[in-house]
């Protein structure tokens, strides 16, 4: 009982030492890093300006731990059996290469956005020379490592390309693909901060019913051609049958549905979704619609599958608004090839 009366007696002495003026507020942003980090090369300008402007820091001068770290998760591979951590392995840039990496930072994703789009920008932009992911085979790190030229995190973006290797092989296929990549997510963060809205067009294909009993909703897609009495979600242009499902509102089927469409056009050229053949059906886990199925063929006129035609085409134009004829890249990949 004493003690607890000398610790209630401790807590009252420091209370009482508190005194509110000593607590002073931090104005302005949050200074993460100081800025430039190099000092005088032709690039510093640049960086200094967009965090002015937009509040964003552009680093290649940082610890790998600063893209680990995740709040509440460790997203660093460690190689290390039976600990769970990420599949990241970082290395920061070398900043003999760094322009070159900011030349396709503002040529395939800056210049296409507004100035209050881009104050929506993730907090932090890491330039690496390395940007791999490596994965797990059962509790044993996998052997396989997969370059990667773009990859979001908590609260940033972080690019690849800022090495001599790097740079000097950066080919079209690796510009389509760190165009694909870093748009794609931008494009997300605009849709959830409102930014960017569902158009109208798009939310009159599909009914969106909010439907309130078990078996009544679409069914899951599967082999074609389908029974006259089986309406599966791709017939009715739903991408998942979870945007279907009870639970969402009117407006909150639609957006996620025009998310999952975003996703598929900034995935897929149009070859290889009019031109392959559905794969959706031939596993138990893309049968039953996971929210990363494979859409091979999706387009593929034998499926007739006329609604996601109609939405796809709707969002392909919502997409060209945004980056222009450099969609092109995207969607037909074919005509950048370089051909010896």
């Amino acid at each position: 009982m004493m003690k607890f009366v000398y610790l209630l007696f401790a807590i009252a002495m420091l209370c009482s030492c508190y005194n509110e003026k000593d607590i002073v507020p931090t104005e302005g942003a949050e200074k993460m890093y100081t800025l430039p980090q190099g000092g005088n090369a032709d690039y510093d300008p640049d960086i200094v300006g967009w965090f002015e402007k937009y509040g964003f820091y552009v680093v290649y001068d940082f610890d790998p731990e600063d893209v680990y770290w995740a709040d509440r998760n460790w997203e660093g591979f460690t190689g290390v059996p039976g600990l769970s951590d990420g599949s990241l392995e970082v290395t920061k840039g070398d900043p003999k290469y760094i322009g070159p990496l900011l030349e396709m930072f503002k040529t395939f994703f800056l210049k296409y956005y507004t100035e209050d789009q881009l104050a929506c920008m993730p907090l932090k932009v890491f330039l690496c020379s390395k940007l791999d992911s490596r994965g797990w085979d059962g509790n044993v790190p996998a052997e396989e490592t997969t370059r990667l030229w773009f990859y979001q995190g908590y609260d940033y973006f972080a690019l690849n390309g800022a090495s001599k290797e790097e740079s000097e092989n950066f080919d079209d296929g690796d510009k389509t693909e760190f165009m694909r990549n870093i748009n794609r997510a931008f494009i997300r963060i605009l849709l959830g901060q409102e930014k960017l809205v569902v158009p109208e067009e798009f939310s009159k294909v599909s009914n969106y019913t909010v439907y309130t009993g078990n078996g009544i909703f679409p069914c899951y897609p599967d082999e074609y051609p389908k029974p006259w009495y089986n309406s599966d979600c791709f017939t009715q242009g739903y991408l998942n049958i979870q945007t279907a499902k009870a639970g969402l509102t009117k407006e909150q089927m639609q957006y996620y549905d025009f998310i999952y469409y975003v996703d598929l056009v900034m995935s897929y050229s149009l070859a290889e979704l009019e031109e392959g053949e559905g794969q959706w059906a031939e596993n138990w886990g893309e049968k039953f619609n996971q929210p990363y199925m494979n859409y091979l063929g999706l387009l593929n006129p034998v499926y007739e599958l006329t609604k996601i035609r109609q939405k796809y085409d709707i969002v392909v134009d919502y997409i060209r608004d945004i980056l222009g004829d450099d969609y092109d890249r995207i969607q037909y990949p074919e005509r950048f090839v370089e051909v010896e």
